[in-house]
């Protein structure tokens, strides 16, 4: 344990360091930022920037394109270790994004709900809206690159971090000052 891989009999519960895990959310919420074990990365590593700045010091963007079918995207993953109604914000860094149209994806108890967000005018924590959550997993947001804006448009479409505060619960212990209209996803 302590030399930087999981190997062997080594697992989560006898060498955290080595073997870290996606982490529920507890029943007073998460942030989960764009390196996080639960923000999954998918698509062609060359369309992936790193950007400075954002949530935790960093975030990744890719260009919103007009296609079919996403090339670029993130999901982030929750598995809740308590059922109930949790407020839902994505933090968009101030002047980096240029998509008008980012379509996040709640997947949240068995159903599916949409929010665009326009990321050009959004800076900080932005509300998706409040959606219901069971226990357990198979739960997530997600943003694709095809927003429906042409990739001669060159907008950044910016991935960062999901936060997910419990109605009635701890904010965390940080300012929910947002942009963007709320709305309500359950």
């Amino acid at each position: 344990c302590g030399d930087g891989f999981c190997s062997g009999n080594e697992t989560n519960a006898s060498c955290p360091q080595d073997c870290p895990v996606c982490v529920n959310v507890p029943p007073m919420g998460r942030t989960i930022g764009d390196t996080d074990l639960c923000a999954e990365k998918a698509g062609d590593p060359q369309y992936w920037y790193a950007g400075n700045g954002g949530h935790d010091g960093s975030y990744v963007w890719t260009h919103a394109v007009d296609a079919a079918m996403p090339d670029n995207y993130v999901t982030w993953k929750a598995t809740f270790d308590e059922a109930g109604d949790y407020d839902v914000d994505v933090f968009v860094e101030p002047g980096s994004a240029g998509s008008k149209q980012a379509k996040y994806v709640v997947t949240h108890a068995g159903t599916t709900s949409e929010k665009t967000v326009d990321q050009s005018v959004s800076g900080g924590w932005t509300s998706l809206g409040t959606f219901a959550f069971v226990q357990g997993g198979a739960q997530s947001v997600r943003l694709n690159d095809n927003t429906g804006e042409a990739f001669s448009l060159k907008r950044a479409l910016v991935f960062d971090a999901v936060r997910f505060t419990r109605i009635g619960g701890n904010p965390m212990g940080s300012s929910s000052s947002s942009s963007g209209s709320g709305g309500s996803g359950s």
